[in-house]
């Protein structure tokens, strides 16, 4: 192979799809090709007409526009044009135009469909499917690794042992004594089942009876269903040691039922997991549930970048890592206000503090910062006036762990969306009436609010919150008006083209230098997302169980909804890769990435999900008859 051709296959071999040919194929191609080139303005393909070739552009630029001059896509150096038409043997559908001089590669279409039909992977890059693409991009990010336990092991794996269990009529006296031959804290209670066997009913622990035999004197020789805690929460076998893990962290359990088709099968324990392996985030988790002074909390979350970056490395998904990211938020901010009420004594009512926006949906990242608010108690005359103690009490306590939160690396929230302002500190009627009046007067401040408020969840105190979120979404179901603006939101933001040169593309053909992972990619997902559950009056805040089961219910097409989840995966796959990345750096974390630090592979990956973000786009706006989505 002469200089020139040598040249030219390792141009190619730079270049993402053709890096993905074997190494024969790359070095017979070159002889193959011919150069041409294109002065700037020329016209090199138009639209309707069939294509000579597949171009690949050596150097220079290429602008493609559509059938109404706009431009769809502009092709660097390494990119290939004409590709549509030449594999379908059909006319173009687009305008090829040279932005400048330009040399291009020319490959006949007899021989692009030959490499096609011949290589799996160099065909997927090429189809039209972008989702496919993307999916296989997601799977590729998550290689599984040594060390990575905790996120792979499943309970089947962890529970090795039956489970201890009792009838519900055994006395106490005999549980506990069972309990102390089977050295277990805690014991399954079951009934009669049938041929199915014995069903689960509740669960005792040995908190339980020292709290109610011990502490309250209820008769030792009762039946144990008297202390026991009915119809407990469980788990499948089959389910990911992690989501135990964040099953107990979320709800301050220490054993949890594991139970197949209605019968209970074993225990987990906390321990059982800690065991797995201790440079974890439950580790974490532990360090700061532990922690007696905020100094020492500080530091113990001082740990989490540490973490990030291991996780990152284990490539861990996306999902997993904002679920644990979160998990630590949470009991960071359960840890404050235990020292906050050791401080302050007891609350004067039951309370809830709620987390809100990404904290709220499970999706805190490294840069969020904080979104809170306290849900009260109704008064039980609701014509007195209200208590200055207890609004007194309330303030305080807000501002300890809003000011904690911000010591520990959550900055506080510049649009004061905190329990520390007075208008997010309410009784659960107050709550529903504010509620009500953004469901029914949908203004902008309702819509900037429903990006925040719509993804409230219980961090202490869930029996105050639930009823108020059941009658909230019974409210939003097909209300078309309300859901209306929140689709006109979802549908503002207009994704970039791609790339080009280290910029971030519009369609106006202009570039800018930053990309902002979070509002240019994950917050319209979250708004779509946001927007079909709601309409079916779903509970879920998380965004991809909020499409998952918008799709069951038949609000979004299950393809939409596994495209969209895929584009999620990916953007905040990078976003938490760029946190990871500056937190190795010592710098804190943002959103903004640089576009010319992405490989072509993750440039590729992401125009495929701007192209996904923007056909949901423009199917919601259809739906609410909103205006076309350019």
């Amino acid at each position: 192979m002469n200089v020139e051709l040598t040249g030219i296959r390792d141009f190619l071999a730079a270049h993402h799809p053709f890096d993905l040919l074997p190494p024969e194929e790359l070095d017979s191609l070159p002889a193959r090709l011919t150069g041409r080139y294109f002065r700037r303005g020329t016209v090199i393909l138009p639209a309707g007409r069939p294509t000579e070739a597949v171009y690949i552009l050596r150097s220079g630029a290429v602008d493609i526009t559509d059938a109404n001059g706009a431009l769809a896509d502009r092709c660097g150096e390494g990119g290939a044009f004409g590709v549509s038409a030449a594999r379908d043997d059909g006319p173009s559908r687009f305008t090829m135009t040279a932005l400048e001089d330009s040399l291009a590669l020319l490959m006949t279409p007899e021989d692009f469909r030959r490499l096609l039909a011949s290589y799996r992977d160099f065909a997927r890059f090429f189809d039209e499917q972008s989702a496919e693409r993307l999916q296989a991009a997601v799977e590729a990010l998550r290689l599984p690794e040594a060390g990575h336990e905790v996120l792979r092991t499943t309970l089947r794996d962890i529970v090795s042992r039956a489970p201890v269990s009792v009838d519900e009529n055994l006395t106490v006296r005999d549980a506990a004594r069972l309990m102390t031959a089977n050295r277990v804290s805690a014991l399954l209670v079951t009934r009669p089942g049938g041929e199915s066997g014995d069903a689960l009913s509740g669960i005792v622990t040995d908190r339980d009876m020292r709290r109610l035999i011990v502490g309250e004197g209820l008769p030792a020789e009762g039946p144990v269903s008297s202390i026991m805690t009915a119809d407990p929460i469980t788990i499948d076998p089959d389910a990911p040691a992690v989501e135990a893990m964040l099953m107990m962290m979320q709800r301050g359990f220490h054993h949890l039922p594991v139970v197949e088709h209605g019968r209970p099968v074993g225990m987990v324990t906390s321990g059982d997991i800690m065991r797995l392996q201790q440079a974890n985030p439950v580790a974490i988790v532990g360090a700061i549930a532990a922690c007696d002074d905020l100094d020492s909390l500080i530091v113990a979350r001082g740990r989490l970048p540490g973490v990030v970056r291991e996780l990152v490395r284990q490539d861990a998904s996306a999902a997993e890592i904002g679920r644990i990211v979160t998990a630590v938020g949470d009991a960071v901010t359960r840890t404050l206000l235990r020292l906050a009420e050791a401080d302050l004594g007891p609350a004067p009512v039951p309370y809830a503090w709620v987390a809100l926006g990404s904290q709220g949906r499970l999706e805190l990242g490294l840069s969020s910062d904080q979104d809170n608010a306290l849900v009260l108690p109704d008064p039980p005359d609701p014509a007195a006036d209200p208590d200055p103690a207890v609004d007194e009490w309330f303030a305080a306590l807000a501002e300890r762990v809003t000011a904690g939160l911000a010591a520990c690396g959550y900055p506080l929230c510049p649009g004061d969306i905190m329990a520390t302002n007075p208008a997010w500190r309410l009784s659960r009627s107050q709550w529903f009436q504010v509620f009500t009046r953004w469901i029914s007067e949908p203004d902008s401040d309702a819509v900037l609010h429903a990006d925040t408020f719509f993804d409230m969840r219980a961090i202490t105190g869930a029996d105050l919150v639930e009823p108020l979120l059941d009658a909230v979404h019974r409210g939003t179901a097909d209300n078309q008006r309300f859901l209306a603006r929140l689709a006109r939101e979802a549908v503002s933001w207009v994704p970039p083209i791609g790339f080009f040169r280290g910029f971030v593309l519009d369609r106006a053909g202009q570039g800018t230098k930053g990309l902002d992972l979070k509002a240019g990619g994950i917050a319209p997902i979250v708004q779509i997302a946001r927007v079909h559950a709601l309409a079916a009056g779903l509970p879920e805040v998380n965004t991809a169980a909020r499409l998952s089961a918008a799709a069951a219910t038949g609000g979004i097409s299950q393809r939409r909804a596994d495209d969209l989840r895929g584009a999620y995966e990916l953007i905040s796959h990078l976003r938490h890769q760029h946190h990871s990345e500056q937190a190795e750096r010592g710098e804190p974390a943002d959103n903004v990435i640089d576009p010319g630090s992405l490989s072509t592979i993750d440039q590729h990956s992401l125009r495929d999900a701007f192209r996904i973000i923007k056909e949901a786009q423009q199917e919601l706006a259809f739906t609410y008859q909103l205006h076309a989505v350019s």
